[in-house]
């Protein structure tokens, strides 16, 4: 089985991507969905993760509250760091096992859609890193459009991530996501014939 890992920046297009390869016939994975998974109550991960920022943080459900946590991560870069590197070894491993079981199925090609793919340090796990990427202002587009925010927002978001050059540099394959979906669907379309169905993966 071939594995993908199919990364890029806020408002590249990525999910976009992510899609067109699951039609085409890839079996998908999300990252996010995987990282939200691996600190559900009882978890190894939910342990450590209160041990970490205390049970304040933990829902009437039992759960991890995002609400909670997310302001106590996101506004500071260490524990931010903390939590990363608890979970991001967890997810990674999650990941792995998802994949080995798809190898055992004989499934032809997979892609994780990870958008921290690069950060985490993930490369490993894939025969092919596939990166999506847009000029600036396009992306900035995008952003204050799906999120309502503006402009000066949408480039914090940008700016708060890697940088394009360092995430494209990682990548096998990039996706230049400049014009509309149907541009986007050729391209997406050509690299399938190209490297996957010539190629027998």
């Amino acid at each position: 089985m071939l594995r993908i890992g199919l990364t890029g920046g806020i408002g590249s297009g990525k999910s976009s991507v992510a899609q067109m390869l699951k039609d085409l016939g890839a079996v998908h994975i999300d990252a996010d969905l995987v990282g939200h998974a691996s600190y559900i109550s009882g978890s190894d991960g939910f342990k450590k993760v209160v041990r970490a920022f205390g049970e304040d943080i933990i829902g009437n459900d039992g759960e991890i509250d995002r609400a909670k946590l997310g302001p106590l991560v996101f506004s500071d870069p260490n524990n931010l760091s903390i939590l990363n590197a608890i979970l991001h070894p967890i997810i990674y491993e999650m990941i792995k096992v998802e994949l080995d079981k798809m190898d055992n199925h004989e499934n032809r090609v997979s892609v994780v859609e990870a958008a921290i793919l690069i950060e985490a340090g993930w490369q490993s796990l894939f025969d092919e890193i596939w990166v999506v990427d847009a000029h600036l202002e396009n992306v900035l587009e995008r952003i204050m459009d799906r999120n309502k925010v503006t402009r000066e927002q949408a480039l914090e978001r940008v700016e708060s991530q890697i940088s394009s050059e360092e995430r494209n540099s990682h990548g096998d394959v990039l996706i230049e996501n400049n014009g509309g979906l149907l541009e986007l669907e050729k391209s997406v379309s050509n690299l399938w014939n190209d490297r996957i169905l010539e190629s027998g993966a």
